[in-house]
């Protein structure tokens, strides 16, 4: 009985944690739109801040690609030039091309 009890209590633990880490993942997701849509929208200053705190709670290559873009769009290129030097040698970026 004991055992079973136990089972339960690390199942449940289990799923709740994989229960946090989709909610992650999805306040992640979200905040990733709303960046790429401020830098559609021409509010550089917005994106610049969503992706600074996204590269804060990720480490996200992608994250820190789109920080360097927002950075070099606002004539920011020290700093854009930086990111994009570390982005350049991760071995774990995806490119989509379209």
């Amino acid at each position: 009985m004991r055992r079973l009890a136990l089972l339960l209590a690390v199942a449940a633990a289990l799923a709740s944690g994989a229960a946090l880490g989709q909610a992650n993942d999805e306040a992640l997701q979200r905040a990733f739109t709303e960046g790429m849509q401020q830098v559609q929208a021409g509010n550089l200053a917005q994106a610049e801040a969503i992706f600074r705190d996204m590269l804060k709670r990720t480490g996200s290559p992608r994250v820190k690609l789109e920080l360097a873009r927002t950075l070099y769009l606002q004539g920011k290129f020290d700093e854009a030039k930086t990111l994009f030097h570390e982005v350049s040698v991760e071995s774990d970026v995806s490119v989509v091309v379209e």
